[in-house]
């Protein structure tokens, strides 16, 4: 998507678009990344990068100066293989671009228990039901002697009316069924 930003020289052209990218983690690969970005004039919007055991997984929201788009999209392809990485180059277009309002409530749910399957399922599930909208998760194996451990943290943004009590009160009889232990914390959200 093509939008107009103003800028020090005036009004520049910019694109907006996603970059997303997984393969075997390694050193270096954020930081040749960031150079190529850098060299195509790439501004990093917003980013998520992550390692899951020997995978790296990342999702970037990058404006670039329209006159440049097509060359950093013909670059990232042909450099997939040096960085590593399989790349995705998505154009935004303006809805995607509008920022919804955001929720007063932001919550932080934790799971923690014995691995099996469907706990993200039952939980998720249980979260949109409840008009949650999750927004981060991240899992996570722990092996110990008595078995496996599974550690699931996630944040969700809900609306006005949607309560901390009646969140942890709609999610306890589904942590004792589950055999896992579910909390609910309210996070107070800083603007920056």
């Amino acid at each position: 998507m093509s939008i107009k930003q103003n800028d020090a020289a005036g009004i520049a052209d910019t694109t907006v678009c996603a970059i997303t990218g997984t393969g075997q983690d390694r050193v270096g690969i954020v930081a040749e990344l960031a150079e190529l970005l850098g060299e195509h004039g790439c501004n990093l919007m917003d980013s998520s990068m992550t390692k899951l055991r020997g995978e790296f997984a990342l999702i970037l929201m990058v404006s670039i100066p329209t006159s440049d788009f097509a060359n950093l999209k013909s670059s990232l392809e042909s450099k997939q293989s040096a960085l590593g990485l399989t790349i995705t180059v998505r154009e935004l277009n303006p809805p995607e671009l509008i920022e919804a309002e955001h929720s007063d409530r932001l919550f932080l749910v934790r799971v923690y228990g014995a691995d099996r399957v469907g706990i993200v399922a039952r939980v998720t599930r249980e979260l949109a039901r409840l008009s949650l909208n999750v927004t981060d998760v991240q899992t996570k194996m722990i092996s110990q002697d008595k078995g496996d451990v599974f550690v699931m943290l996630l944040e969700a943004t809900a609306p006005e009316s949607v309560s901390e009590t009646g969140v942890k009160a709609s999610l306890e009889p589904l942590g004792r069924e589950l055999g896992v232990t579910i909390s609910v914390e309210e996070i107070e959200v800083m603007e920056l």
